[in-house]
């Protein structure tokens, strides 16, 4: 990943029954098992963060496609 106070990453998940797999710039990074959500799907971004420093995350081109 790109790091920075401008720094751009383009992030990408696929989903295929309750495989997500991860990838960063198109290259994979990983892949897990989850549980579906009874009922429906669901979509959510979130961050993390390690330090005590300020710091904002700004994410834009959201999409999701379903083939």
């Amino acid at each position: 990943m790109k790091k920075g106070p401008h720094a751009v990453n383009a992030l990408r998940v696929l989903v295929k029954g309750n495989l997500a797999t991860f990838f960063v710039h198109d290259k994979k990074l990983t892949k897990t098992k989850g549980v579906l959500p009874k009922g429906g799907q669901l979509v959510g971004v979130g961050m993390e963060q390690f330090s005590q420093d300020p710091v904002t995350e700004a994410f834009d081109d959201f999409k999701v496609v379903q083939p």
